[in-house]
């Protein structure tokens, strides 16, 4: 059934490339191929949106949170995430406002901090879709890996390339179109995977996992042991928010969908639609059934090491409804995917916009740029898929951590100095190195896990930044 699912998606990628090639659009202009003719609808960019920001982490890594923290961690998994993103919209608003289209970070950081900060970031935004791209990876593969005996190694490595080719055959138009076909995937699937999972055969692991989840929510909220629970759900959050926006801000495919429309506001409006008001509840509901079917089958017990192979292995290997596996392995697959070729085409147009330039030192021509991103997204693909084969059996909600600690440097120094210009030099670079090794130096010192990567992150977030602002005359800037 694996490799079934796998034909389909197959079928589905080259019906677009026929379609979109058959109407010329691999022949308009590089920038048009680049954003779609920079017009899309409100409703298509909403839906497409969802479907970018829906990452096999949503739903694993919220489930996750949930086994470890209580039904209460699926919601702070998505709250803080969202507001993480909001604070990603209000800066991508300042951005399109200021520098018109197309922009992207390296934009800010080149006119706000230094002309090397602006390689710096450049290289951070590959870094981050590389990052999101593993995840993505990691998580399908490891699903059809043990639902369906699929070869982990051969699926990932078929599944990057594939996407890649087809990014590189149809622009954003074809990422768009596979990201409303996607969209419409993830819903139903998910609708029919509730209903199943509420109501059908499997219906009493669920009643019984609640009835466990609410009993440990009374049992956390009695007497003295609330202000200790409430408190690690409140760090959580913080720790989610801090990747929230790492994650949205850092990543060029965010950036790039705020210049799909001609109206800054009404871009940033379609993405908040999309990515925060429809996106939570989806992953508030689902992660929460599913944690509760796994307490039903775990008995309440937390694993050590626990890991997405368990995680799957428990909730969906034992279940004899063929049904079940196969909506969650559709499920799986209609998400990473989307977000795959999102952030392939966020690497191919930031590379190929300001890249080009930067590596080359030359201005060059439309064809020339394109050129230089298309070589770069195929050398970029087969790297992300290198990393992933090292991957198999590893838990996403760490990896998120992780990465969340790294990558919350670089974006705490925009998000401290995106109205203030500084003459910093490279001093920016060297702050943020100092933020993140001090960031893991507090993660690993600190010996509580629940607040060790709290304060990892918030060392990580905030030192950068405060290095620079005593380091460095500030002058306001009136726009």
């Amino acid at each position: 059934m694996g490799a079934g699912i796998l034909a389909v998606q197959a079928a589905v990628l080259i019906l677009l490339v026929i379609f979109l090639r058959r109407r010329g659009f691999h022949t308009v202009p590089f920038q048009d191929f680049l954003f779609a003719g920079g017009k899309v609808p409100h409703t298509v960019l909403t839906l497409t949106s969802f479907a970018n920001w829906m990452w096999t982490t949503s739903i694993l890594g919220a489930t996750e949170a949930g086994i470890t923290y209580g039904l209460l961690g699926c919601v702070s998994y998505a709250v803080g995430a969202s507001f993480g993103f909001a604070m990603t919209l209000g800066l991508l608003r300042y951005g399109r406002r200021h520098y018109g289209r197309p922009f992207f970070l390296s934009d800010l950081a080149r006119d706000r901090l230094s002309r090397s900060s602006e390689y710096f970031f450049l290289g951070i935004g590959v870094l981050m879709a590389a990052y999101t791209m593993v995840q993505q990876l990691v998580g399908v593969a490891n699903v059809f890996s043990m639902l369906w005996n699929c070869s982990y190694k051969f699926f990932s490595v078929l599944l990057v390339l594939g996407a890649a080719l087809f990014v590189l055959l149809t622009g954003m138009r074809g990422v768009l179109l596979h990201d409303l076909i996607g969209c419409f995937t993830i819903l139903l699937t998910l609708a029919a995977l509730l209903f199943l999972m509420i109501f059908g055969g499997e219906a009493h692991l669920f009643q019984e996992g609640l009835g466990m989840a609410l009993t440990d929510f009374r049992t956390s909220t009695r007497g003295g042991a609330l202000s200790s629970f409430l408190a690690g759900l409140c760090f959580y959050m913080l720790v989610m928010i801090i990747l929230g926006v790492s994650e949205t801000l850092l990543d060029p495919v965010f950036a790039l969908r705020v210049n799909l429309m001609e109206d800054a506001d009404q871009a940033v409006s379609s993405v908040r639609m999309g990515c925060i008001w429809i996106w939570t509840p989806v992953v508030v509901i689902t992660s929460c059934v599913l944690c509760c079917v796994w307490r039903a089958r775990m008995g309440g017990d937390l694993p050590e090491g626990l890991s997405t192979n368990l995680m799957v292995e428990v909730l969906f290997s034992g279940v004899n409804s063929f049904a079940l596996r196969s909506l969650f392995s559709c499920l799986m697959l209609a998400i990473a995917f989307t977000t795959v070729t999102n952030s392939l085409m966020g690497v191919f147009a930031l590379m190929s916009l300001r890249g080009h330039s930067l590596v080359t030192g030359e201005e060059g021509t439309p064809e020339s740029h394109r050129r230089f991103g298309s070589l770069f997204l195929l050398m970029f693909a087969l790297f992300c898929g290198l990393i992933v084969l090292s991957l198999d059996n590893i838990s996403l909600f760490r990896i998120n951590i992780v990465c969340g600690i790294f990558f919350a440097a670089p974006c705490g120094i925009l998000l401290f100095f995106r109205g203030i210009p500084i003459r910093a030099g490279r001093f920016p670079i060297l702050a943020a190195i100092v933020g993140v090794v001090v960031g893991v130096l507090v993660w690993m010192r600190v010996e509580d896990s629940q607040y060790s990567l709290l304060f990892g992150a918030m060392a990580s977030f905030l030192i950068p930044a405060i290095l620079i602002g005593f380091s460095q005359p500030l002058r306001l800037e009136h726009d």
